[in-house]
């Protein structure tokens, strides 16, 4: 199964994000992808560079016109969504993953566990932890997991998805750390012989912005060897995802199979 990643810049004009990337996933559905992803807050600049109650504005449910412009676009189109937003659910707000099937139907949702709180990232003011543990959603012939951005750095998190089933997952981010960030997806990769998929954007979104996104979506094989990448340009990110490369990743190195139950995991 074809897999595909969205890697554009934002704007302050919610309307033109959807735009430019309904028009993204359009291009990667001819391509033949039929998993797409988005990144993080994928409708919006990235706001919680500064503590501002505004932003709260922004928020959408599931009804909202963002989640309802993709469901619609997965169901003309045939294909699964991967659609992160700022989430208002009675009166709570979190940073969150629509998974939209490809029939338009939402089959579930991962919400963003580790937050950060330091200069430039005030994720703690706008969202609450995430409450919905770590699921995996089956999509097509793929058990797919989400993690958002700063889960990256704790490696319980992907490992919870891929002991419950997932054989790739997806991360979408607005990263910082530039020279971690292949390290780290590599890692995991390795670490859980499956594939990891990490979405970043570009771009410059506000005036005290030090330093441009860097990009550099990528995804990375069961082996850890990076498939397919991006510089810092707009672009699509594909890979081919071959469950056979699971399997002999697992039996090249059966990290998996030697896990003591006394993890908790």
């Amino acid at each position: 199964m074809r897999i595909a990643a969205i890697q554009t810049h934002m704007s302050w004009d919610k309307k033109d994000n959807v735009e430019r990337q309904v028009e993204l996933v359009n291009k990667a559905a001819d391509n033949g992808a039929k998993i797409i992803a988005l990144d993080e807050l994928s409708n919006t600049i990235y706001f919680p560079f500064e503590q501002n109650p505004k932003y709260f504005s922004w928020a959408e449910d599931e009804r909202g016109e963002t989640i309802s412009t993709f469901r619609k676009v997965a169901k003309e189109r045939g294909v699964n969504i991967i659609v992160p937003i700022f989430e208002v659910d009675n009166s709570t707000f979190y940073n969150s993953a629509f998974i939209i099937n490809d029939k338009g139907e939402i089959i579930g949702k991962y919400r963003k566990t580790h937050l950060p709180q330091e200069e430039w990232f005030n994720e703690y003011y706008f969202f609450k932890v995430g409450d919905l543990g770590f699921p995996v959603f089956k999509v097509g012939d793929l058990t797919v997991g989400v993690v958002i951005c700063h889960d990256r750095h704790f490696p319980e998190t992907v490992r919870a998805e891929v002991v419950k089933g997932a054989q790739v997952v997806f991360i979408p981010s607005v990263a910082a750390f530039k020279e971690i960030w292949e390290l780290e997806l590599r890692a995991h990769a390795v670490f859980n012989t499956s594939y990891i998929v990490g979405i970043n954007r570009i771009g410059k979104e506000y005036p005290q912005q030090k330093e441009e996104y860097f990009g550099d979506s990528m995804v990375v094989n069961p082996m850890g060897e990076v498939v397919s990448r991006l510089g810092k340009e707009e672009g699509i990110v594909y890979a081919d995802i071959n469950v056979d490369e699971i399997t002999q990743a697992r039996i090249k190195r059966p990290f998996l199979k030697k896990r003591l139950n006394s993890y908790g995991l």
